[in-house]
This record gives C-alpha cells, structure tokens and sequence, in this order.
C-alpha cells in the first residue's frame, strides 16, 4: 500500500512539474504588451491655445477626454507613448494610461474629434481684456423703463407686406410677444396693442397708447429692404408737441 501511494505521488509531482515547465516556457514566449503611439503638439495663435493629440483610429476612438479649467483629463484605452515637444505651455503629468494637461492661463475650453489622421483636438480661447471689459459693461447695462406698449402692425385683413407665404402682420407679432416675454422676465411691466391676429385701428391704437402712459411705446413694421431702421420722436419737437394735443 505504502508502495503504491509513493507511486502515486511520484506520478502526480511529474505532472506538476510538466505543468510548470510548460508555464514557464508560455511566459517567456509571450512578447511584452505593445504601446500605442501618441504624438503630442500645440500651437498658439493671438490668444488661441490649440492641444491636439494625434494616434491611430480606433484608439483615439475610444480615448476619453474630461476638461474643467485648469485641468484636462486624457483617458486612453492602453498604455502608450507620447511624444511632446519640448517647453509646453501647459504642466503634463502622465501615468500609464492617462495624461493631464494642466492649463497656466484661463479661457474658454472646447474639444473635438478630426479624423485622417485621427486626433483629439482641445481649444482653448483665451478672453482679451477688451472682451472682459465690454462682457463687464453689457452686464452692468440696465432697462430703466418700466412701463411698454408694444405695438405689432397691422393685422386681421389688414397684412401689410406679403412675400409668399409670409406676411408683415405675422411677423411683427411674432416679434412683439418676444420683446414682451424678454421684457416681462425682467420684471417689466407690458402692454401688446394686438395679442392676436386682429386688425386695430389707428386711432384705437393711439387711445390704448394713451390709456397706458407708458414710459415707452415701440411699434414693429416690416420693409422690403435688408436694413433696420428706429425712428423716434423728441418731446420737445413742435410736431410731437402737436400731435399730443391732437390725439389728447
């Protein structure tokens, strides 16, 4: 029995060390995994910073980017090279499969793909203090009216100005319930002379105007030219003045 055992276990070590063997020899014979190639390049122009990250096809295709300034996250699907010129603009940190980019100068950010060849492309505009200055100015703008009548022509059987099947009343109503809207969210108080598609006399025009004692009244029309034209009238004007005494 005691023999038969040591037979066995004889047996069962030369199966284990043929295992082994044949393991070890798989190992060796495997080659080391490939690293893709990524070619790194930049370029400046005024106050465009352009990152492109340039490889084969389908790897791109599958390479992951993240961008919130200052940082812009580069997943790949494998390990890979890179190649990258010498002084960048930006820090780079690497890892075995992923890049980030590290922006020193603050702008707005964009991404995209182009293909022949296949490259991760990332814009960044950097905002000239000229732009900053007028972003600066348009927000501190401010609507000091309160009170408007707005004043859409025409309507009803009255169409104004037809070219197909366009006609000046739809537009001019179309564009008085968009002032409106835009006026009422901010906080403004409007009057539209027609809602509707209706016709509205001149002089129901003028006593709804006057009615409302607007801070200001706009009235739309529509011309066959491409130009856009505001005409306005002064207060202090003898024909205005005469006008107010006519329609009071």
């Amino acid at each position: 029995m005691l023999k038969s055992l040591r037979k066995a276990f004889l047996g069962l070590k030369k199966i284990l060390y043929i295992l082994l063997s044949v393991s070890l020899l798989t190992a060796v014979s495997l080659p080391a995994q490939k690293k893709t190639d990524v070619l790194l390049k930049f370029s400046k122009q005024g106050g465009l910073l352009r990152i492109v990250c340039e490889s084969e096809e389908t790897f791109i295709a599958k390479t992951k980017a993240t961008a919130a300034f200052p940082h812009i996250k580069i997943e790949f699907p494998e390990p890979f090279n890179l190649t990258a010129p010498k002084d960048l603009p930006f820090e780079l940190i690497l890892s075995e499969k992923s890049a980030v980019i590290i922006l020193k100068e603050k702008g707005e950010m964009k991404s995209f793909r182009l293909s022949n060849p296949a490259r991760l492309v990332f814009d960044i505009q950097k905002k000239e203090k000229s732009q900053e200055k007028q972003g600066q100015e348009k927000q501190s703008t401010q609507i000091l009216s309160k009170v408007f009548v707005i004043d859409a022509g025409h309507g009803g059987y009255d169409f104004g100005i037809t070219a197909g099947n366009a006609n000046e009343k739809d537009v001019c109503l179309n564009l008085a319930k968009e002032l409106a809207t835009a006026l009422s969210k901010k906080g403004k108080k409007v009057f539209l002379v027609r809602k509707v598609d209706q016709y509205v006399s001149l002089a129901d025009r003028i006593s709804f105007v006057n009615q409302k004692t607007p801070d200001m009244f706009i009235s739309f029309h529509v011309s066959t030219t491409n130009n856009f034209v505001i005409y306005n009238t002064k207060p202090e004007e003898h024909a205005s003045n005469e006008m107010r005494k006519s329609i009071s």
